[in-house]
């Protein structure tokens, strides 16, 4: 409606006035130009942001590595404060050692495969007297994330194949050895 006097000069703008348009179009393009920025972005996802427990020559271990650990190796027991602080640091040490084992291996060209880890898991099981399935099912009611435990399978098999390869080989005992060592067992 027109609220202007015939003395006054008044400027209505339609939706569909040049004028109109580009007073929306300076106000509306920030949005215009959000909103598809933020369309043609594919969804983020969350991310919780997990804190470095140690970083062994470039690789990080995180104190979720640390607790998922803990959690496998106390499977579900309940322990207080201390016993899981002092369980919490020897683990931190045996996930050094197997980084630093990872990393020998892969110095030396070996590579484990995803077969040889579930090879692992089934003696695991086996050794426990399940199939691999109840095994990894057992596991899982108890809290524990079975991705921890195929982290160490790989991590053993791996140094398995480092001392084979690299260390056993530079072990020499002799006959004289074993005779000389037999006779001091025999004297005691």
């Amino acid at each position: 409606q027109n609220t202007c006097t015939k003395s006054e000069k008044c400027v209505f703008l339609s939706p569909f006035s040049k004028m109109h348009r580009g007073i929306m179009t300076k106000r509306l393009l920030p949005f215009i130009a959000a909103a598809i920025l933020l369309l043609s972005c594919p969804p983020a996802h969350a991310k919780t942001v997990d804190n470095i427990a140690a970083v062994v020559n470039n690789n990080i271990i995180t104190l979720t590595d640390v607790r998922d650990r803990t959690d496998l190796y106390l499977s579900g027991q309940k322990v207080s404060a201390a016993e899981r602080h002092a369980m919490d640091e020897k683990v931190l040490n045996k996930l050094i050692d197997e980084k630093l084992e990872l990393q020998e291996a892969k110095k030396i060209g070996i590579s484990i495969s995803e077969d040889q880890i579930n090879a692992g898991f089934a003696f695991i099981a086996k050794q426990n007297h399940l199939s691999p399935d109840a095994f990894r099912n057992h596991l899982q009611a108890a809290g524990v994330n079975i991705n921890t435990l195929y982290a160490q399978i790989k991590a053993e098999i791996a140094w398995d194949q480092v001392v084979q390869r690299v260390i056993k080989p530079q072990i020499n005992i002799s006959q004289s050895d074993i005779d000389m060592t037999m006779k001091k067992l025999t004297h005691n």
